[in-house]
């Protein structure tokens, strides 16, 4: 008798902890509702524009950080500029 109350006891436990993390879930995408934002939608700055989140990699020849899309490559060197590229290759 003990063992089953035990058994209905931690049965309410694991679906009362399901029903919040749901709810939280729900209240959480209602909240980016609110604010015009779908999830997975890119993020914007005050003034509309797209905020891209990606990799920065360093220029080998002036030190500056670029990133990984718009960097130019050579092997495994990135370079910020054609022209950083040519002044590393001559």
């Amino acid at each position: 008798m003990t063992r089953l109350l035990l058994l209905i006891a931690l049965a309410l436990l694991i679906a009362w902890l399901i029903d919040r993390g749901a709810r939280q879930l729900l209240a959480a995408a209602a909240k980016l509702q609110q604010h015009g934002k779908q999830p997975g939608a890119p993020e914007v700055d005050r003034r509309g524009r797209s905020i891209r989140r990606g990799v920065l990699v360093k220029c080998v020849t002036c030190g500056m950080h670029v990133s990984r899309d718009r960097a130019l490559t050579v092997g495994d060197r990135y370079y910020c500029s054609a022209e950083c590229r040519d002044a590393d290759q001559s």
